[in-house]
């Protein structure tokens, strides 16, 4: 709810604050996860719904649900990115040009950041597959006839157990949630360093 209060805020809409224009990125980003996340429990229903099992569910979770998630995940950590380097900018009291990606207008950075999401993200989908068995159980009764079910899961595919499969597993890990995290902590350290600089310049005007 305060999410869309932001993204439907006049405020952030008609501001040119590029830092306000990502966050109603984020907002819209934070909602997709969430709609998507819905349709999630069909994976987890099988005692009410026997849906656990069926082909359509592991399709699901292996081609739509976990690569989006992981996606959007990402995505957001790239906002963030983008934030702190506004936000770097401003205490700096630099010209915004001196950053390359301040530059360019907001919504563009973050289209920019989508498609290097999608990129790094294409793994995810050579990685996993819907696979089944087929298990055949007796019935114990005296009429009992013999009865096959088939029971659907998530496979390893062959790429992912090559040695290019697992070459693109660690750079895509190594991409998305190593690298990421340390440019964070450190933006993250230089922009409390400039707050506090610009801080104590204030106080002493």
């Amino acid at each position: 709810v305060l999410g869309f209060a932001v993204y439907q805020s006049r405020a952030f809409a008609d501001s040119r604050v590029p830092m306000y224009k990502y966050l109603r990125v984020y907002t819209l980003c934070n909602a997709l996860l969430c709609l998507t996340t819905v349709a999630n429990f069909t994976n987890c229903s099988y005692r009410l719904f026997a849906w656990e099992n069926a082909y359509w569910t592991q399709a699901y979770n292996n081609y739509f649900w976990a690569p989006l998630a992981n996606l959007c995940y990402f995505y957001n950590n790239l906002l963030d990115i983008l934030v702190l380097l506004d936000r770097i900018a401003f205490f700096s009291q630099r010209p915004r040009a001196l950053l390359a990606l301040t530059r360019l207008p907001a919504y563009l950075n973050c289209l920019l950041a989508f498609l290097v999401c999608l990129v790094v993200d294409i793994p995810c989908y050579l990685f996993n597959r819907p696979n089944h068995v087929n298990v055949k159980l007796n019935d114990t009764s005296e009429n009992g006839t013999a009865r096959n079910y088939t029971i659907w899961f998530s496979d390893v595919t062959e790429f992912a157990l090559t040695r290019l499969g697992t070459q693109l597993s660690f750079v895509d890990l190594a991409l998305r949630d190593v690298l990421v995290i340390f440019v964070q902590i450190g933006l993250n350290c230089v922009s409390l360093a400039l707050l506090k600089r610009f801080l104590n310049k204030k106080l002493n005007l």
